[in-house]
């Protein structure tokens, strides 16, 4: 006879804590028991697989990777490894063939049954479908660790953040979990405070640290009109501030042009702040997007006269790597003066 039991009862009417507990141990059971249930119902094909806590790989990975999420195509690698370990490789490769000749890949069937509980999302994306954990399997995740022993830092509370630990919560976070971080710190401050706090760092901090300092004073909106118009006198904020002005209720007011200095500063910060790893084609998007073809030659002067510490670098990024060989050396050129107007001021 089937009876419902304590936790459907709580599941129901329990507390917010007693609800969390049983997610999680549902999160538990789908991680380490799910796939080797399958496993065990396939006597023939599942013998030679030890599915059992194969998905607890899988989420850590996921856990790992945070905002950039996993590429399900390479999730059933991840599962393959764990359910495979024990076997010599040609075993491995016979065993797993026939497996997802008659199931498909099991990374696929866990993740379904992972979404279905709230623990994951799957967005399809342009290098193929990407599933990352939701915030909720994310504290999950965090809490089982935690309770395992392993040592994981952890940011401090939205009122006891400064705006240096804000912008590093950005770092590996999806967009949805940093505007929710974001939006928690700024409701305990006062606006002015708050924009005053993120500019100041982003006046001193790297390109990619200022311009998510930016994005986050940005969600201030008219609040923050005040932040910006000091910001005007600060070089590495100007541009920042005349689009941000430029945008409010009183943004027709004159100066707030922006110069050929300002996009310049601008176009240095977007490449500065990119990976390392940018491929020539998307350097090649990237520059288009924001310049306008035949103004290359004026962008790269302005360039190399800031004063901006990544000038140089940029130019001669976009030199090594621009696909069009005229841009690139035109770029190599100003790199060079860069370069040397850099060392002048030291």
């Amino acid at each position: 006879m089937v009876t419902v039991g304590e936790a459907v009862r709580l599941w129901r009417s329990g507390t917010d804590l007693e609800v969390l507990a049983i997610w999680s141990e549902a999160l538990t059971f789908l991680m380490t028991e799910s796939l080797e249930i399958d496993a065990d119902l396939d006597e023939e094909l599942g013998g030679d697989l030890d599915f059992y806590g194969a998905g607890v790989g899988l989420v850590t990975a996921l856990f790992l990777a945070r905002g950039e999420g996993v590429l399900v195509a390479l999730a059933d690698e991840v599962i393959r490894e764990g359910a495979t370990g024990e076997l010599s490789a040609a075993e491995a490769a016979e065993a797993w063939a026939a497996w997802t000749r008659d199931h498909g890949g099991p990374a696929g069937v866990l993740l379904r049954r992972l979404s279905e509980l709230g623990a994951v999302r799957v967005d399809d994306e342009d290098e193929g479908p990407v599933t990352r954990l939701t915030p909720l399997g994310s504290w999950a995740v965090r809490e089982q660790l935690i309770a395992s022993g392993v040592d994981l830092p952890l940011l401090p509370p939205p009122a006891e953040m400064t705006a240096a630990d804000l912008v590093g919560a950005a770092e590996g976070a999806s967009e949805e979990e940093f505007v929710a971080e974001t939006d928690a710190w700024l409701a305990l401050r006062e606006p002015g405070a708050a924009a005053r706090e993120l500019l100041d760092f982003g006046a001193v901090a790297g390109p990619a640290e200022r311009m998510t300092a930016v994005t986050a004073v940005r969600r201030l909106g008219d609040a923050a009109e005040p932040g910006w118009r000091a910001a005007l006198d600060v070089p590495a904020l100007r541009p920042y501030a005349k689009m941000a002005l430029a945008d409010t209720a009183d943004g027709s007011q004159p100066g707030l042009e922006p110069q050929a200095s300002d996009i310049a500063w601008l176009v240095v910060d977007m490449l500065a702040a990119m990976p390392e790893e940018l491929e020539p084609e998307e350097l090649a998007a990237e520059f288009a997007e924001a310049i306008p073809a035949g103004t290359e030659e004026a962008l790269f002067d302005a360039m190399a006269r800031l004063p901006h510490p990544d000038a140089a670098a940029v130019l001669t990024l976009i030199g090594e790597q621009h696909p069009d060989k005229k841009t690139a050396k035109s770029a190599r050129r100003y790199a060079y003066k860069a370069a040397s107007r850099q060392n002048s001021r030291r």
